[in-house]
Parts: C-alpha cells; structure tokens; sequence
C-alpha cells in the first residue's frame, strides 16, 4: 500500500509533511514512514565541520546534556554528566565520550568534556505512519507510541477492510490519532483522511534520537531503514515499485 499512499497522501490535507522515510527505528518500535520536514540550515552546517548524526540513546542523552545550556562552551565533569543522564561514569568514560569525541562532537577541557558546536534537531517537524490492512486495534497501539516523537501520528489502512469508522472514532480521537484510508484505485485520490490526528510539538528527548537516526539515514544517501527477512524472504510492496527501494535519492 505504500505506493498508492505516497501518490495521494500530500493531496488529503495533510501540511508539511516534508520528505518520507521508511522503517524509521524510535524509542518504541519502527515507524512504517516518517515525513520529516528537515532544517536545512542544520544539515548544511553539519555538512560544512564534518559532523555526523549521532544515532545511539547514550550519546544523544550526553550531547542535550551537555547542551541544555543553549551554548556550547559549557563544560561538565564526567560526574555531572552522569548524573544528568542517568549512564554510569564508566560506560562514559570508556565508551560514549571518546566516541563522540572522535566524531568531533565533543572535547576535553582539563577534567571536564564541551561541545565543539551547537547541538540542535536537524528535522523541523515529523509526521509518523503505521500502515496496516487490518488489525487497527494493534495499529493505533504502535501509532499512539509514535505521538511521543512526531507532530502528528496517523494509522493508514486498507479501505477495503475498514468497516464501520464510527465504531473507531472514540479510540482514536482520546489517542489524538488520526486515521487514513488508501485505496487500490486508479481513479481519484488513493488516500483519504477521515480522522485528522491532534497536532502536538514534542522537542524532547524521543524527537531528538529519531530526527537523528533520519539524518543518519540521509548520510547515508538511503530512504529506509534496515529491512530484514520474514521466515527468510523480504516482505515488499503488493503492487508497484517498493518505495522503500526505489525512491529518489535524498540530496
């Protein structure tokens, strides 16, 4: 259902959606497709000093620690920052900090540790999807765990095997989901949004490790996330090009 619902989705009144990504790892599970509305002036400075999105927990939870100032000259003893961020000294010490160190996100003053640059998101905005044919219970239980990250959430689902919405509506309006269908169709547009989901701007913590892990995904010059084997075959597309595979480059 991908390719119908990439066709149709900018046209069911759906603002800044931005550029879409597949099988997007977050806190909570992997998002079908993520539209990430991407700060540009962030991914060109990024670009400019050589430094690279940063897409494990510890070292995201290190750099807004150390950032939390707003100024990158701050500088945290290994203790401080261990008791910040809840990851013991040693782990600091022999992993994270040299780590992203060598990444050039960090340096050593004396016995303390400061950011060589401002640590800030390089996505704007984000627009998360769980796309299911059936089993929208299930679906709106991992779309509700994307509202922790993303500006809007949404379950797009077959219209063939969509009964009666009204029975769904209680459900996804207390969840602040919205609810697309995407038809197999060639005549009008694929997608329709019947419950438009509740608009939030989350910036902390889960919105920064998933804006990452999409700017690792466009270093990367790739669309999607890893996709792997189901009983030893990887499940694609049901008709047309997978996008995950076959969309344009990001840059």
């Amino acid at each position: 259902m991908l390719s119908p619902l990439l066709q149709g989705i900018s046209a069911a009144g759906l603002p800044r959606l931005g550029e879409p990504f597949f099988e997007v790892q977050t806190l909570r599970g992997i998002a079908d497709v993520v539209f990430a509305h991407l700060d540009d002036d962030v991914m060109a400075y990024r670009s400019s000093v050589g430094l690279n999105a940063v897409t494990e927990i510890s070292e995201v939870r290190t750099l807004r620690v150390l950032g939390a100032a707003g100024d990158s000259a701050e500088t945290l003893s290994i203790p401080a920052i261990a008791a910040k961020t809840g990851i013991s000294a040693g782990h600091l010490r022999a992993n994270v900090l040299p780590r992203l160190t060598d990444m050039g996100w960090l340096v050593g003053r004396g016995r303390g540790w400061q950011l060589t640059a401002t640590f800030r998101s390089p996505v704007r905005s984000m627009v998360a999807l769980e796309v299911k044919r059936t089993d929208w219970k299930r679906a709106l239980m991992q779309a509700n765990a994307y509202t922790e990250f993303s500006d809007q959430s949404y379950v797009a689902m077959d219209h063939s095997r969509l009964r009666d919405t009204e029975v769904l509506k209680p459900a996804f309006d207390f969840a602040g989901v919205g609810l697309l269908t995407i038809r197999q169709s060639s005549e009008g547009n694929p997608v329709e949004n019947l419950l438009p989901a509740r608009r939030r701007r989350p910036r902390g913590f889960a919105h920064a490790v998933v804006a990452e892990r999409i700017g690792a995904l466009i270093e990367a010059n790739s669309r999607s996330g890893y996709v792997g084997p189901v009983f030893g075959q990887i499940l694609t597309t049901t008709s047309g090009l997978d996008p995950r595979f076959n969309w344009q480059p990001v840059r």
